[in-house]
């Protein structure tokens, strides 16, 4: 699953992954498999992006 934001920290982004719940749909029907939480943000003051990445 894939997050984007703009202004936001990443954090924010990942935890927004987990509180949806579609994440817990997307679980169940790939039982046994890697769900990766990816987030990526754009610092629009500084011009810089950030990621993270986690197993849920």
């Amino acid at each position: 699953m894939v997050e984007l934001k703009k202004d936001e920290d990443v954090d924010v982004a990942i935890n927004q992954i987990k509180s949806k719940e579609y994440i817990e749909t997307f679980k169940k029907e790939n039982k046994n498999k890697k769900v990766l939480a990816v987030a990526i943000c754009y610092n629009s003051k500084e011009k810089e992006h950030k990621c993270k990445i986690e197993e849920i």
